[in-house]
């Protein structure tokens, strides 16, 4: 069984790309740019940070999106109903 196909088995919405290698992500590459930059003109707080983006990219779990309704479910409105309303 593919890697796909045992994830919808076990109950998943939406199959989830392979992983691709660290030197084709443009998160990854910007801020190793980011990272030689920082430390080559002696900005130590800077290099720390783009490592920390480094790593964060590493242990993202899920895709993150700037459209609200893109991550809403078929068949669900993507609003709260009356009595789930805080």
């Amino acid at each position: 069984m593919s890697e796909t196909t045992s994830m919808l088995a076990e109950g998943g919405a939406t199959p989830m790309p392979a992983p691709k290698p660290a030197w084709q992500s443009k998160t990854i590459l910007t801020n190793v740019a980011a990272m030689i930059g920082a430390l080559a003109n002696g900005r130590y707080d800077l290099a720390i940070l783009a490592a920390v983006n480094i790593a964060l990219r590493f242990v993202t779990k899920e895709p993150v999106t700037l459209d609200p309704q893109s991550s809403v479910r078929p068949g669900e409105t993507g609003m709260a109903r009356d009595d789930e309303r805080v």
